[in-house]
């Protein structure tokens, strides 16, 4: 009993998280033993062959690429097929920021989640992702705005999607390869709805709003499973049905408009996303995508009226939704209107870039995320944990570091497993959570060959091995969007090579520290010696505090001593490095909102 209401609760993708924590908690086991629990079911977990496909999703016709992904649409994991004349591309539309305020780190960790789906499916995949994002530049919320400020709605717009990029840039994602805006798209939205009115979908009301007619699209609901009756009680006495969405909205006082058949107006909040969309990827795409909260009505309303356009029975083959971002448990998400946010500028101010992406890596992308202290400095620790890994490693090949012989074959035995449980868990639903796991226990695994002084043997290294493990591993942070290592960001930013700089401060410390605990001097020698030994040996300490507060932490080993920069200063170089593109105009230093 107690072991199927287990099963049945780590089945659960926002649970596993919290079941790893309270299981290593209460029974003293590692997270490699929990792991090896979890594997006995994961095989089953979602299984794509353990019951029928829904009917409500077409599986594609194509090639396979091996993925499986939990579709939205059939709510259940299916194997992710592109078509076979795509040359392994694939099309994603994401729904992008409605540009009238300063973005969130709700937002933040849905576009980064995304942006970790997609380098996966680029980098470890081989998949071209053609990822267009459409940008909500005309809306209810960015009027209001331009009539508080005094201002046009063009400039409110543009301001807020330039500090919306300055943002994502920031947070190292990566920008979408086109970009749509709604009042670009006017004259392909009016003939977008025309044809839904022209198939039998839509209708005109005395007032000159054009509405969706829900109830002559059978299988509306689908993607929500809400039903017709769900809010019937609530209809407007213009509308035939209270789910009956707005295609096109007719103008009011002081508000901007356009001309259409139907009137001035401006066109409703779902219509955009559908026209933009096909305009460039035409009656089919592969992924759609967009936080869980976007799931009804505008995703549902999406594919109602781009079925009633194209006269497909599925527009787009796969549905992605990230989970939500909480302060505290049982609250509702982040949204302006509740004052519970915490902007992206404001995060960074505290934490790295890095250390944001490594707490949103450690759950599962369509889990909830609950930022607090304590998770983000589980994060922090992780950072600090694969930094120091990577200092050691290089200590070790460098021959800086001294060990017992390391077991070779054992540790390319690990790296290949982890290699093939990485792989497995990215292929999984994008696991990234489990591929980590995976990580964490090899570098485990090489610290203790590396820690290990029981029989020191002169001569005998294996930097090969610890050169591989190095090599796969940052190879694999890379493409998660990492830069744990933190030489880079200075690399980029100054016009010094710090590196080589830093090596020859830390030669020149370890010099006169291995002089200065060197041979005994004889008892001639001792009066005279001891005092320059201490005095070297202080001015070693010396010059390692000053450089441990400009952010490079120094490592006394047997061999010499090993170097690392530290979060904090790789954090300051990015904000310098920002500041100086403020200066430069490239950017005005503003705030931007995305639709909640």
């Amino acid at each position: 009993m107690l072991l199927g209401s287990f099963k049945s609760f780590i089945q659960c993708e926002q649970c596993v998280a919290l079941t790893k924590r309270r299981f290593c908690a209460t029974t003293k086991r590692s997270s490699a033993n929990l792991n090896r629990f979890l594997k006995t079911f994961s095989d089953r977990r979602y299984s794509t062959s353990s019951r029928p496909l829904d009917s409500r999703w077409l599986k594609p016709e194509g090639t396979d690429t091996g993925v499986v992904v939990h579709n939205s649409l059939s709510k259940q994991k299916v194997p992710l097929i592109l078509p076979t004349n795509s040359g392994r591309t694939a099309t994603w539309y994401c729904c992008g920021p409605t540009v009238y305020d300063s973005a969130h780190i709700g937002h933040g960790s849905s576009y980064l989640r995304f942006d970790l789906i997609r380098r996966i499916l680029m980098h470890v995949f081989n998949i071209d992702v053609v990822m267009v994002m459409g940008i909500t530049d005309i809306d209810d919320k960015i009027i209001n705005r331009a009539h508080e400020l005094g201002t046009s709605m063009e400039a409110v717009t543009r301001k807020y999607e330039n500090e919306f990029d300055k943002d994502m840039s920031a947070l190292h994602i990566l920008p979408p390869t086109v970009r749509t805006r709604v009042t670009e798209h006017i004259p392909q939205i009016l003939q977008f709805i025309q044809r839904i009115i022209d198939n039998g979908y839509g209708y005109v009301t005395e007032t000159g709003n054009v509405y969706f007619n829900v109830r002559k699209y059978s299988r509306y609901g689908h993607l929500s499973k809400k039903t017709l009756e769900d809010g019937e009680e609530k209809k407007s006495e213009e509308k035939g049905h209270s789910h009956d969405f707005a295609l096109w909205k007719a103008a009011k006082p002081d508000e901007p408009w356009w001309d259409s058949p139907w009137g001035r107006g401006r066109p409703g909040w779902h219509i955009e996303c559908s026209t933009m969309a096909s305009e460039i990827f035409g009656a089919k795409l592969d992924i759609h995508s967009g936080g869980c909260d976007l799931l009804f009505p505008h995703h549902e309303n999406e594919i109602a009226q781009s079925v009633a356009y194209h006269g497909c029975e599925q527009w787009a083959n796969y549905w992605l939704h990230t989970g939500h971002l909480y302060l505290k448990p049982g609250e509702p998400k982040m949204s302006k209107s509740l004052k519970n946010i915490i902007s992206i500028g404001e995060l960074l101010q505290t934490y790295t870039a890095d250390q944001f992406r490594l707490c949103c890596m450690l759950e599962h992308y369509r889990a909830d995320i609950q930022y607090s202290e304590d998770t983000m400095l589980e994060a922090v620790n992780l950072s600090n944990r694969l930094s120091t890994f990577f200092s050691t490693c290089t200590a070790y090949i460098h021959g800086q570091l001294d060990c017992s012989p390391i077991q070779e074959a054992k540790l390319m035995q690990s790296l290949k497993d982890t290699k093939a449980k990485v792989h497995r868990a990215l292929a999984d639903d994008f696991k990234i959570y489990i591929a980590l796991y995976a990580i964490t226990d090899l570098i485990h695994e090489v610290n203790k060959e590396l820690t290990s002084n029981v029989k020191v043997v002169p001569g005998a290294r294996s930097p090969a091995v610890i050169a591989a493990v190095y090599a796969y591993l940052s190879r694999m942070l890379d493409i998660f969007g990492l830069n744990i290592p933190g030489v880079q960001a200075y690399q980029e930013s100054s016009p010094v090579h710090l590196p080589s700089l830093l090596d020859s401060v830390v030669a020149f410390r370890s010099t006169v520290r291995q002089f200065a605990i060197g041979d005994k001097p004889t008892s001639e020698q001792a009066g005279s010696k001891k005092e320059v030994h201490k005095s070297l040996l202080k001015a070693c300490d010396n010059l390692r505090q000053d450089m441990g507060l400009s952010g490079v932490r120094v490592m006394d080993l047997a061999k010499g001593s090993s170097w690392e920069i530290t979060s904090s200063v790789a954090k300051k170089t990015n904000q310098e490095s920002e500041e100086r593109k403020k200066t430069e105009g490239q950017l005005e230093p503003d705030k931007l909102k995305i639709e909640d």
